[in-house]
Order: structure tokens, then sequence, then C-alpha cells
């Protein structure tokens, strides 16, 4: 799959398994998706999600699970992210930091070079990395703000993610 096909391919995919969550991310906010990457926005009651598709000679699909932000910062909570990283047996927890306050993020990166509607192993392959990648967030938020405060990600913060 190019990166034609892979920027028609993803808003198919989620609205197919999805229907009525998500959305574009704003074409008009500047460099909130950078890099030739197109955004979408998927709203799910528990978390929220950037997908974004690269639009590079070797593109991919990235995706990112909003975990918590404006959690108090502390050594434990990255101690904690650390070794989770540790554990995870796919993706990888991101801890980002302020000055007072931290976010965590889920992110995958699947290679679309493979891809091909022609193949369906390929693409039950991606809603099942995607669906593992939607319940490793959900299960990370649940620890990380039980344990260290913080707040869920709206459809309003999801440019947090696109550092």
């Amino acid at each position: 799959m190019d990166g034609e096909e892979l920027k028609q391919f993803v808003p198919e995919l989620l609205e197919a398994q999805y229907p009525g969550r998500s959305r574009e991310a704003d074409p008009h906010s500047g460099d909130i998706v950078p890099g030739g990457h197109l955004g979408w926005i998927l709203d799910l009651d528990d978390c929220v999600v950037l997908v974004r598709a690269s639009q590079t000679s070797h593109p991919f699909m990235s995706i990112r699970g909003g975990i918590a932000h404006a959690i108090p910062r502390s050594e434990a909570l990255a101690t904690h992210v650390a070794t989770a990283n540790k554990q995870l047996i796919v993706g990888r927890l991101y801890l980002a930091y302020a000055d007072e306050v931290a976010m965590v993020v889920f992110e995958e990166t699947i290679v679309a070079a493979y891809l091909s509607m022609q193949y369906e192993p390929s693409i039950k392959d991606v809603v099942n990395r995607f669906e593992n990648s939607l319940g490793y967030t959900s299960e990370w938020a649940k620890t990380i703000r039980e344990k260290y405060g913080g707040q869920p990600f709206s459809a309003d913060d999801w440019y947090l993610m696109s550092f």
C-alpha cells in the first residue's frame, strides 16, 4: 500500500470499526500534525486516539492513544512507565514532562508497505494491532490515573499527543 492508498484506508478502517466515532484532525491547525502526516481522531468512551498516515516513500500508520495528561510529575511515575515498557509485547509508552506535570501516551506503528486490500490477512493484522493498541491504552489509562492522578484525554485534547 502506498501513501495515497493509506490516506484512503485509514478513515475507511476507522469508520468501519467505529462508525461515527472518528473525524479528521483540523487541517487548519498549523503544524499540529507535522511532517506530512495526515491525522484522524478516534473518540471512544474511555480513550482518545490520534491515528496518522505518513505520506513518505515508506508509508506507515501511527496509532497514539492518550492515557493521561496533567499528571503530577514524579520519579515514581517515570519508573513505572519505564518498567511497563519492558513488559509490553507491542507498542511503547511515552512519558512527556512539563515543569510541574507529565503526560503518558501509548504508541504503535504499522508499516503499510505490506498491506493490501486484496490480501485479507494483512488487513486483519492491522485491525488486530489497532484493537491491541486500544486495549493497552484503556488498561494503562486506568492504571496510571488511579495510581498517579491526571486527566483523561478528551476529543479537544488530542493535539497534546502530536509531540
